[in-house]
C-alpha cells in the first residue's frame, strides 16, 4: 500500500513539473521519441550538443512513461555528478536518454557515457547547476559541493577544510535525501559508478559506512584535507 501511495505522489509530481516544462517550449525531437517509446509523461529536452561544424550530434532528454514497476534505490555516479533514482522508472536510467541524431538511435545515459560521447560530462554538469531536473524525481549532486549550491568552487574547498579543521559542525552540510557525511550506496545498489566503494569509520557516531562519500573528492577512502586539496587542483585545473 505504502509503495502504491508513493507511486501516486510521485505521478503527481511528475505531472505537475512536465506540464510546465512543456507548455514553456516547442521540442524538436519529441515526435522521433514518441514513435519509437509511445507518450511520454515527462519530456524536456535538456541540452544540445553540437559537432566542430555546428551541427546537432546529439541531444540529452529527461524523459518518463509512467512505467509501474518499482524498482527501489539504484545510484549512479559520472566522474564527479552523482544520481539517484529512488522508487520508480523510467524507461532510461535516470530518467535521461542520449539521442544521437545521426545514427538516429536513443542510448541509456549509462550506455552514452561507455561510448564517451564528446562533451557528455560538461552537458550533465550544466544541466545540473541550471537545475534543469527536477529534483525531487532524480535526486542528484555534484561530488566535493558541499555547500549544496551544484557548482563546484574554492568555497566547497574552504568548507571542507573547516570542518575536517572542526570549526565547524559537518552536520550542517547534510543533504536531506542522502546520509550522514554524504555516503551513498547503503540501501540500493550502482548502476554504474566512475568511484569505487569504501568503508569510512565516522568516529562522531562510531560506526562504519560502506559506499561512496560525495566528500571523499580524491576517492582515497579516506576524509582529510586531501579532499580540499583535491578540489583546489580541479578548480585550477591542474593535475
Amino acid at each position: 500500500m505504502k509503495r502504491f501511495i508513493s507511486f501516486i505522489i510521485l505521478f503527481a509530481l511528475a505531472s505537475q513539473f512536465c506540464i510546465t516544462s512543456s507548455a514553456e517550449s516547442e521540442f524538436l525531437y519529441k515526435d522521433k521519441y514518441e514513435s519509437v517509446y509511445g507518450s511520454a509523461n515527462c519530456y524536456d529536452e535538456l541540452y544540445i550538443h553540437k559537432d566542430k561544424n555546428g551541427d546537432t550530434d546529439w541531444v540529452m532528454i529527461f524523459t518518463d512513461c509512467m512505467d509501474d514497476e518499482i524498482i527501489g534505490a539504484q545510484y549512479g555516479i559520472f566522474d564527479d555528478v552523482f544520481f539517484y533514482e529512488w522508487c520508480y522508472c523510467s524507461p532510461f536510467k535516470f530518467g535521461i536518454c542520449i539521442y544521437d541524431v545521426k545514427s538516429d538511435c536513443f542510448f541509456d545515459l549509462i550506455d552514452a557515457w561507455k561510448k564517451d560521447f564528446s562533451g557528455l560530462h560538461e552537458a550533465l554538469y550544466e544541466v545540473i547547476s541550471a537545475g534543469k531536473i527536477n529534483k525531487n524525481l532524480f535526486p542528484y549532486a555534484i561530488i566535493g559541493d558541499i555547500d549544496k549550491d551544484y557548482v563546484l568552487t574554492i568555497k566547497d574547498a574552504t568548507l571542507l577544510q573547516k570542518i575536517f579543521a572542526e570549526l565547524v559542525n559537518p552536520e550542517e552540510y547534510f543533504s536531506g535525501g542522502l546520509y550522514d557525511y554524504e555516503i551513498v550506496g547503503l540501501y540500493g545498489p550502482f548502476e554504474y559508478s566512475d568511484r569505487p566503494s569504501f568503508t569510512y569509520y565516522i568516529k562522531e557516531y562510531d560506526y562504519s559506512y560502506e559506499g561512496v562519500c560525495l566528500w571523499d573528492y580524491n576517492s582515497d577512502g579516506k576524509l582529510n584535507i586531501k579532499d580540499a586539496t583535491a578540489i583546489q587542483k580541479k578548480i585550477a585545473k591542474v593535475s
